[in-house]
């Protein structure tokens, strides 16, 4: 698809109307179209000043920390691979927020403002909160250049996901093709199956007041079935219970919510319109008539449509943030600690 055709597609969605998007966009739009072109002296020369990125051996060890308390284990050598790449991906995606000046937008801006009053050598707006727009902004520039915004957590973070969000929102406009959501449909057809329903009644013989319920269950089986016993009249023979001993057409999930996940995954195999068992659940052994079974099914396509829709742009969005890191990466010399690891390449 051409840069023109996917401009004028974006140009029609309402979201497409931002600047920011359109920024977004734009930069893709240039980049990829960059690709294209034979490279000239002045790329060699950018490639052989390339700025480098650090990632201080402290913020691993930090992030091995995190990783152990999570998980009550140290990573492994894959597991630690794969934390390293995501504090690269991070650094990346914060000083691609400062080149995009997103730090001058309300939210981290206030933040910087807040943190440069502290340190401020009159400490005139030290806990204030109430300075002026011009003076919040001075303060946020001011915090900038002595480089707070580098060490603190929460101006970092709100970077780094306003970054991400950035990047991920272009990718996000393009709505898929139809030929992609019907195969997505195809491929993920049991995602979207409809659960199971069931309408059934049930005779518990209870294991909290009796000491073989199953084998109870089984005998009063045997009598039911002989005299032709019907649900309304079983009642009688029910061992006291939480759940009713009739219950509406109820999907699995709600089933399983009363009576367990065992006792649901044996529906399935019972008869309609008799008496079977024993059915074990948390609260014993469970004689069951099943008046209804509804399977699930697979919906039409128009009736998810939207949710394989909004699937298939995260989706997208989720590809292209890769695609983006690995561009923005290859303008570092990376360097972690003391390893130092070549232009561009993962260190997976």
């Amino acid at each position: 698809m051409s840069s023109d055709s996917i401009l004028r597609r974006l140009s029609r969605l309402p979201a497409a109307r931002s600047p920011v998007v359109h920024f977004a966009v734009l930069g893709t739009l240039l980049f990829v179209a960059s690709l294209g072109r034979e490279p000239t002296s002045a790329d060699a020369t950018s490639l052989t000043a390339q700025p480098r990125l650090e990632i201080p051996a402290s913020r691993v060890a930090g992030a091995e920390r995190t990783f152990r308390a999570e998980h009550r284990r140290p990573p492994t050598a894959a597991e630690k691979t794969e934390l390293i790449n995501k504090l690269i991906d991070e650094e990346i995606l914060f000083r691609h927020a400062l080149s995009l000046g997103l730090h001058r937008s309300e939210v981290p801006q206030r933040r910087l403002a807040q943190i440069a009053s502290f340190v401020e050598p009159d400490g005139s707006h030290a806990g204030s909160g109430t300075a002026s727009g011009t003076a919040s902004a001075e303060l946020a520039r001011r915090a900038v250049e002595l480089g707070l915004h580098e060490g603190d957590f929460v101006t970092r973070r709100v970077l780094i996901d306003a970054a991400r969000r950035l990047i991920r929102g272009a990718a996000r406009l393009v709505e898929p093709g139809d030929e992609a959501v019907v195969e997505y449909l195809r491929a993920h057809s049991e995602r979207f199956r409809r659960e199971d329903r069931f309408r059934v009644s049930h005779v518990l013989q209870s294991q909290a007041v009796r000491e073989h319920p199953s084998e109870d269950a089984a005998s009063l089986l045997a009598k039911l079935q002989r005299e032709g016993v019907s649900p309304d009249e079983a009642d009688r023979l029910a061992d006291p219970g939480i759940v009713p001993p009739r219950l509406p057409l109820l999907g699995t999930r709600a089933l399983e919510r009363r009576l367990g996940v065992g006792f649901v995954a044996s529906l399935a195999d019972l008869p309609v319109g008799e008496w079977a068992g024993p059915v074990p659940s948390r609260y014993g052994a469970h004689l069951v008539f099943v008046h209804e079974y509804r399977p699930g099914a697979i919906p039409q396509l128009a009736e998810v449509s939207d949710k394989i829709h909004a699937s298939l742009r995260e989706q997208a969005a989720d590809r292209w943030l890769a695609v983006r890191l690995g561009q923005l990466r290859e303008g570092y010399d990376l360097s972690i600690a003391d390893l130092v690891i070549a232009i561009g390449e993962r260190t997976s």
